[in-house]
């Protein structure tokens, strides 16, 4: 089975499948079930009460008419108090200093995933997963940007740069604007139509270019639907060698070893699981600590399928120490109690659908 690794929540398996993996398809890692998050002021949200930034938590046509008179985009932040991922946005993301100086450029809604405002809402923007970022156009409420997915704070300030400046004409940053816009539509036509300008900037983006590594990404899901295993595991392992630091990067890492153990390729799983883990031990390379986490339970889940027992057993052991280590590193109780589900699977407490 290949996962994909945007760490998500799926709304599409009921309020108790949440997160679930199914076989034979392609769907977000999470597992969202376990005991709910407690709610704070925002309905338990995906934005933390002692953020710099100032979310609204009314309705969209009130921030519409806000944004409309300061003549910035609305963001719509979806999430809900199930989702471990929204926990780890919360808590980690939106209370970031370089997050928080955005905080002028758009008006930041919060929406609660399962409140009436939010299934309209989800409704009309198509949304099928949180958490979920939405940027809006003030006058049309035209998508200018949808990410249904945990990002680092670096990325999200590249691709809220993407929306606040002008295009870069007949360049890889203009085509992967366009291809951001075309996944913003939503529909079930939106990641083809995007497909080829994510090519484009994949093979002529700037090596150090922090969202190049999301083309990347999109490149090789792409590859992984249509069971082209090969193709990908070579996308991965030559993209990876210049590819800069990042989230986004891991993530292309994971599906490579994926990919690689779906070809029978145990050598190549094992050196990406190499270059994997010494990213993730880097404390430099920007990510969130749930995110680092979950790269580190399934490259250790994908290096299992390739060792002997007792190496298996070793590696579980130096899981639960990196969770631990996570987890007492944290910033605020916010953070520590966001990564929970992941000391939770590291020591075999929670088990996922792949174990």
């Amino acid at each position: 089975m290949i996962l994909d690794t945007d760490w998500k929540c799926d709304f599409a398996r009921g309020p108790w499948g949440r997160g679930a993996l199914v076989a034979a398809t392609l769907l977000s890692f999470t597992h969202c079930a376990g005991a709910p998050a407690r709610r704070d002021v925002t309905g338990g949200t995906v934005v933390a009460a002692t953020t710099a930034l100032h979310f609204r938590d009314g309705s969209l046509n009130d921030a519409r008419a806000e944004a409309e008179e300061r003549g910035v985009p609305v963001l719509i932040a979806f999430g809900a108090s199930w989702c471990e991922p929204c926990r780890a946005m919360k808590a980690s993301l939106f209370t970031d200093p370089l997050v928080s100086t955005f905080s002028q450029k758009f008006i930041w809604l919060a929406v609660d995933a399962d409140t009436e405002q939010g299934k309209a809402l989800r409704a009309r923007f198509a949304v099928t997963a949180v958490p979920a970022v939405l940027v809006l156009d003030a006058k049309t409420s035209k998508p200018l940007l949808r990410l249904e997915q945990t990002v680092s704070s670096p990325e999200l300030v590249g691709f809220l740069k993407l929306v606040i400046e002008p295009p870069r004409k007949d360049t890889p940053y203009d085509s992967f604007a366009l291809a951001v816009r075309r996944e913003a539509t939503g529909g079930a036509n939106a990641d083809e139509a995007a497909l080829p300008l994510f090519e484009e900037a994949m093979a002529h983006a700037p090596k150090d270019w922090i969202l190049r590594p999301y083309a990347t990404n999109r490149v090789l899901r792409s590859r992984a639907k249509r069971e082209a295993f090969d193709e990908c595991v070579e996308i991965a392992r030559t993209q990876s060698a210049s590819l800069p630091l990042s989230s986004e990067h891991a993530y292309a890492l994971v599906k490579g070893m994926q990919c690689a153990r779906a070809a029978t390729r145990p050598e190549d799983v094992r050196q990406m699981g190499e270059r994997l883990g010494e990213m993730l031990r880097n404390d430099a390379v920007p990510m969130l600590p749930f995110t680092r986490g979950m790269c580190f339970h399934l490259m250790v889940r994908e290096l299992k399928s390739v060792v002997d027992a007792s190496t298996a057993v070793s590696l579980r052991a130096e899981e639960v120490a990196f969770a631990q280590q996570l987890t007492e590193r944290a910033r605020t109780e916010a953070e520590r109690e966001s990564l929970a589900g992941i000391s939770r699977r590291a020591s075999g407490a929670e088990a996922d659908d792949g174990d």
